[in-house]
């Protein structure tokens, strides 16, 4: 087997064993259960946690002080709290816990329930906020740039955070660029209000300092010292700073040394006392003292839960064989997920704007400067060509849905034919799957486990630390098991670097993102790195490129790739900050969608049967209440016998799970109580998800646990292979900016005319500066970024005739501003494509460039009323060329052709596909004409100038892709694959005959 258990597991256990929603084999009324649960002080003192207006609420229940409707209010509130507290694993406060254990059985010594507190970060952030703007402490704390900051052309732009009423959101916000400001971003580190002062005070009176300092540091560009951590101690930090404070004014400061102190001796007692326990006289102490501050919080303290080891599973090999089995049939099955659509389409947008160029992450994620993330789409390319017209633009859906792989719809179809109960993986045929190497070095398993089955709930690459970071901050079991996790990953790593990111979208989000430092670098987004500053990689400090079909990270510093790591189970995807959304995505870039996951909706089925592998359960049978049916019983005269009557005509089992997201709530059909909580939720909802309930049968209460197993791998010594040593210093010069050997200039235009420009007033000035040696290398290319142009290069034979090269493009072009013909020009540095191309052939790519452009140039200057349909011919007859210039045969040509079809298949849809097949039967018979009595010359030139360069077969795509760049004025990539598509099909045709 590939994948093998580490010895440590994650078991996790619902606070109440679920015997307590039984009496005998059947299940008690909920309201009883109710009644039975305000009795149980364990379930009380985990409502407290949980929800403090709702522990007050039970407590007036209990003292007669509650009204008779608020009494059937706060019933129909503890329902749902009680059921899960007795059935759901997923910790949330006390009512459900996390334990460890090990595969060797002998090491499994008994652990009782405890607690494990921490300072709510809801209140640290109130209690910095308080003293921070403490008029008395605010000039005795340390401050530093905010580590968004980033350098925009004329700007500062950095992340601000705003509306704090109900939770902390973040904006983008900027300053103008200023001698003072400058001073300030070399402040990286924690530095004394008094020595940032002194920087001014030399230019400004002290009341002008204090209030530009006092601004900036109300506005966050300054930040100070008790910035919120995610894998520091934040109560620790914030006892310290208070200490301090105390010698500055001492009558200010106590009271916060009081609260600190009080704080403090909370949590030992939680963490000492039984679980039922809560030092409520001490709790309400506190929030008198934060009251005399103008602070209300409920919660002043985050609880969790560590839970009894107690268990009677048994990980066998059978299990582990087929767990590895079914990954790999899943890998196959896989599609892409919605996340790696955002980072296919920002691949392409971002191949668009900056090619194959290292930029500053800063600038690519600027949604105004750059093209943010999501990535927005091109503009201002004009689509002129008749032979697509009203098809291109209809290219692949790339808003956000579930993308469910092809191959899965197969197996769906086999469910609706087959109609069995049961449907078994391991006896339907998918040997016609492409087998693909997985290349995840460890794997997150979340399942729940039976006597003779294990349902596996989701398995995940990307991070297998992200659900147990939480739980490792104060655990120092769970803390090993991760840092041996990420010290596993970390071996396939070659000279890359692991680094973990550090943000919380909001203060009490912190009490969930935080776990110990587990990677050895960090990046901090607005939160403070417990890192010292070497170890420490800020957003301006990272550069983004594309390397093949990778997103490349590197950081400018260390000068090594970047992997983002997130160590928590937070949900980034629906997140509005894009260096966080972006940076926690490219987590899953080569990640498989192999999650067993159905769109219910799309699917119309009201019953989908359970579908396993071996003794692993992939899919619970699940029953669908659509919105029709939600009518039929809403509008009936009895909604309950109504839902009854749907119950038993779907076969619907006794026990299930009412579904909605990652809540699942248990459900006796049979018990009518039960089915009130249905009824509930069908006021509410379009649509409802009811899953068999593998936990509990007939006979006996199976367990009720769910267990989060790594697996790691053991086979497999190779390493994800790197295009190029592209992180390392290059070996030739990358960059020549304006005055240096490349001049580079960039004319916009409309695409409709982009091609006269270049025919009228370019050429005549290239030859004329070829002819006199001025220059000894061109090349152009038409671009987006977003607007439409044109870039020339031209390489200068003497860096002393730039300036003459300007004037003598203005005044050519000048004619061109006047006629309305262009509307901007721009002089721009070139920076090489090292790592498109690799350094060894960057120069010998140049030198193609200039050959194919000089083709591409004459045939333009030989054909000025070209047809489309002719255009489209040369474009198949130079693809052929280039196959010719490495030698291909007409095997490897037809493979190449596929090849490229099959990357633009996420681009289009098949609509378009279609449409471009339409057209070849129409033309098929001219392009076999052209293609015989075409005039070849511009082409055998061509081939015959880069014969002696070194071409490699990896990059023929790229040689291929800029040459159709050149010749077609708009709409390239549409009319590249329709090129790839005739091609194809000639050497097809000449195969077969």
């Amino acid at each position: 087997m590939r994948y093998e258990p580490f010895e440590k597991y994650i078991l996790r256990k619902p606070l109440l064993p679920k015997e307590l929603l039984f009496d005998n084999d059947r299940t008690k009324i909920i309201d009883d259960v109710v009644k039975e649960f305000l009795n149980n002080e364990n379930f009380v003192a985990s409502l407290y946690w949980s929800s403090p207006d709702l522990y007050e609420m039970i407590n007036n229940y209990k003292n007669g002080f509650l009204k008779q409707e608020k009494i059937s209010k706060l019933f129909n509130t503890l329902k749902k709290y009680c059921i899960r507290s007795a059935t759901r694993c997923t910790p949330y406060g006390t009512l459900a816990g996390i334990a460890i254990r090990s595969l060797n059985e002998s090491e499994n010594n008994c652990v009782a329930q405890v607690r494990k507190a921490n300072i709510d970060m809801g209140l640290f952030d109130q209690l910095k906020t308080h003293i921070e703007n403490n008029a008395h402490f605010k000039y005795h704390l340390k401050y530093k740039i905010n580590n968004t900051v980033s350098n925009i052309p004329g700007q500062y732009r950095y992340q601000e955070p705003v509306d704090k009423i109900d939770s902390e959101r973040f904006q983008l916000s900027s300053l103008e660029k200023n001698e003072y400001l400058e001073k300030l971003t070399g402040i990286t580190t924690l530095t004394d209000y008094t020595e940032i002062y002194n920087l001014f005070i030399d230019d400004f009176n002290h009341e002008e300092v204090n209030s530009f300092l006092d601004e900036l540091i109300e506005i966050k560009f300054l930040v100070s010292e008790l910035q919120i951590m995610l894998t520091g101690d934040n109560f620790c930090n914030l006892k310290k700073v208070v200490s301090k404070l105390v010698d500055h004014n001492k009558t200010q400061a106590e009271l916060y040394c009081n609260i600190c102190y009080k704080i403090d001796n909370c949590i030992k007692v939680v963490e000492s006392t039984p679980i039922d326990y809560i030092p409520i006289d001490e709790l309400n102490e506190i929030k008198k003292m934060l009251f005399c501050l103008g602070i209300s919080e409920k919660h002043i303290l985050h609880v969790d839960l560590t839970q009894s080891n107690e268990s009677n599973y048994r990980l066998d090999r059978k299990t582990i064989r087929n767990i590895n089995n079914l990954y790999s049939i899943l890998y196959k099955l896989g599609g892409k997920s919605a996340i790696q659509s955002d980072l296919e389409s920002f691949r392409q947008t971002f191949k668009t704007r900056y090619e194959y160029r290292q930029v500053p992450l800063t600038e690519v994620l600027d949604n105004e400067f750059g093209i943010g993330f999501p990535a927005s789409v091109e503009i201002g390319n004009l689509n002129n060509n008749k032979l697509i017209a009203g098809h291109a633009s209809k290219r692949g859906d790339t808003t956000k849905k579930k993308v469910v792989s092809t191959h899965l719809h197969d197996i769906f179809d086999s469910i609706e034919q087959n109609g069995d109960q049961i449907l078994r993986l391991e006896k339907i045929d998918l040997n016609h799957l492409e087998t693909k190497e997985s290349q995840n070095k460890t794997l997150s398993i979340v399942g729940i486990p039976g006597d003779d089955f294990f349902f596996l709930q989701n398995i995940s690459s990307a991070n297998s630390c992200s659900l147990l970071g939480r739980f490792a901050v104060g655990n120092k079991n769970i803390e090993y098991l991760c840092k041996e996790i990420t010290a596993t990953e970390s071996l396939y790593n070659d000279d890359s670097i692991n680094a973990e990111l550090i943000y919380a979208p909001d203060a009490r989000t912190a009490n969930i993102a935080r776990r110990p430092k587990l990677s050895e670098f960090e990046i901090p987004i607005y939160n403070e790195s417990s890192n010292t500053a070497e170890n420490q990689i800020l957003l301006q400090d990272i550069l983004v490129s594309i390397a093949g079909d990778e997103i490349i990270l590197r950081s400018k510093k260390l000068n090594k790739k970047i992997n983002p790591r997130l160590s928590n189970a937070h949900n980034f995807n629906s997140n509005e900050n894009n260096y966080y959304r972006f940076l926690s995505s490219l987590q899953h870039q080569h990640e498989a969608n192999i999650n067993f996951s159905i769109d219910y909706s799309e699917r119309s089925k009201r019953y989908i049967p359970r579908i396993s592998y071996y003794n692993i359960i992939v899919h619970r049978a699940t029953w669908i209440i659509f919105e029709k049916d939600i009518s039929l019983i809403k509008n009936s005269d009895n909604e309950l016998n109504e839902l009854k009557f749907f119950l038993r005509k779907w076969k619907v089992a006794k026990y299930v799970l009412l579904v909605k997201g990652d809540n699942e709530l248990f459900i006796d059909t049979t018990n009518d109580s039960y089915l009130l909580l249905i009824l509930e939720e069908i006021k509410k909802n379009k649509i409802l998800q009811l899953c068999e309930d593998l936990t509990t049968d007939n006979k006996t209460l199976a367990t009720n646990e769910q267990i989060i197993l790594i697996l790691k791998d053991t086979k497999s010594d190779s390493v994800r292979k790197r295009e190029e040593s592209i992180y390392k210093i290059p070996k030739f010069k990358r960059d020549f900016p304006p005055g240096d050997e490349w001049f580079y200039l960039k004319i916009y235009c409309n695409s409709n005319i982009s091609d006269n420009v270049l025919c009228d007033y370019i050429c005549p000035l290239i030859d004329d500066l070829l002819e006199k040696e001025v220059a000894d290398s061109i090349f152009f290319i038409r671009y987006n970024d977003p607007h439409y142009h044109l870039r020339i290069r031209i390489k200068l034979k003497d860096i002393n005739s730039y300036g003459d090269v300007i004037k003598i493009f203005y005044q050519t072009l000048n004619s061109c501003f006047e006629n309305d013909l262009i509307w901007k020009i721009q002089i721009d540095t070139y920076s090489r494509e090292i790592e498109r191309y690799g350094a060894e052939e960057i120069v010998d790519a140049e030198k193609v460039f200039f050959h194919d452009s000089m083709t591409i140039l004459n045939l333009l200057k030989e054909n000025p009323d070209i047809s489309d349909e002719h255009k489209l011919f040369t474009s198949v007859l130079n693809i052929d060329f280039w196959f010719s210039a490495l030698n291909f045969s007409i095997q490897k040509r037809l493979d190449f052709c596929k090849k490229m079809i099959e990357l633009f298949s996420q681009e289009f849809n098949t609509e378009f596909k279609s449409h471009i097949h339409r057209k070849y039967r129409d033309l098929k018979e001219d392009l076999e004409f052209f293609l015989n009595n075409a005039e070849k010359r511009q082409f055998e030139d061509r081939n015959s100038m880069i014969s002696e360069l070194k071409l490699s077969e990896k990059n023929l795509s790229n040689y291929i892709h800029m040459s159709l760049n050149r010749w077609f004025s708009a709409e390239q990539r549409a009319l590249e694959l329709m090129s790839f598509i005739f091609a194809l099909k000639q050497y097809e045709k000449t195969l077969n005959n």
